[in-house]
């Protein structure tokens, strides 16, 4: 079958609009309204594109993909409860589709915040959802997991390893990546021992443990931050008076830069006044301390 066959005719593509109309004037109503309705008619050519794939085997993989796709994007104005009543997770064949992934997104995405609690009940949710099919559990498993501990937050990330892939809630054993996972997000719990990483001021040629400064105080911060961040000066004022308020021996925080130009770090700590130690080897997010605090790796796709 020629798959260019079934390909709409398109005149202008879609991100080439979104150029033009970026750079239109907003008075031009005239430019605007042709804009929208070449896009209307992209939109419309590529549905019966799919049409015509989706009837060469209406009952393929391809066409089934197709329909619960669009299945699914309809049911997202009736929020979580209508995605479940739409979506199977349950269903292999879902898994076998990038609607697979989509869906448990937009379910989140959808999960009203009306408490602390309702990500964590709406990852319970998911897993129940996938639990009459032992592939679709293991990988929505996978999936939440890595999405949290990468993106937070921690303590739901932590809950799902404690309850899923090493606690009771777990109905099959993790795989070799899941474990590797499971390790980085206990590194980082609440109570663990810190990581050991080495801390350097840029212009020294000696590096400083962290555990040799941690053994000198109660309690110690690491604020990690970036000298161009304006969100991250924000925070420094109040850091400022607990470290005026509070004694050394009891409190200290330890200012890592996420910086790669010596100049800024050394004029963002003149101009907010940091009143406490700050370290960065000047390679921005490649900062071993940043690294070795947290997992960055993204969720895998099916």
């Amino acid at each position: 079958m020629d798959i260019q066959a079934f390909e709409p005719e398109c005149p202008t593509p879609t991100p080439e609009i979104r150029t033009i109309r970026e750079g239109a004037d907003p008075q031009d109503l005239g430019l605007i309204k042709e804009l929208a309705n070449q896009e209307r008619s992209i939109a419309t050519a590529l549905e019966n594109s799919l049409d015509s794939l989706i009837a060469v085997d209406p009952e393929g993989q391809f066409a089934f993909a197709v329909r619960t796709d669009r299945m699914l994007d309809a049911s997202i104005l009736d929020g979580p409860q209508g995605i479940r009543r739409t979506f199977d997770f349950s269903n292999p064949r879902n898994l076998r589709s990038s609607s697979y992934s989509k869906a448990v997104m937009v379910y989140l995405q959808n999960t009203p915040w009306t408490t602390d609690m309702a990500l964590q009940y709406a990852c319970d949710t998911l897993l129940v959802s996938a639990a009459n099919d032992s592939a679709c559990w293991i990988y929505m498993r996978s999936y939440l997991v890595e999405l949290f501990a990468t993106y937070g937050p921690a303590d739901l990330a932590q809950y799902l390893v404690d309850r899923y892939v090493v606690g009771t809630g777990s109905r099959f054993p993790p795989d070799e990546r899941l474990l590797v996972l499971a390790a980085e997000q206990m590194r980082v719990v609440n109570g663990a021992p810190a990581p050991e990483v080495h801390l350097i001021t840029p212009g020294a040629s000696d590096t400083t443990k962290l555990s040799d400064i941690v053994r000198q105080h109660d309690y110690t911060a690491l604020f990690f931050y970036s000298s161009t961040c304006d969100h991250c000066h924000e925070q420094m004022p109040g850091l400022q008076v607990i470290v005026n308020e509070v004694p050394s021996k009891k409190f200290q925080v330890i200012g890592i830069a996420l910086d790669v130009d010596v100049t800024e770090f050394r004029q963002a700590i003149i101009d907010h006044g940091m009143n406490w130690p700050c370290y960065s080897h000047l390679i921005g997010w490649g900062e071993p301390a940043a690294k070795n605090m947290r997992s960055r790796r993204p969720p895998h796709s099916s």
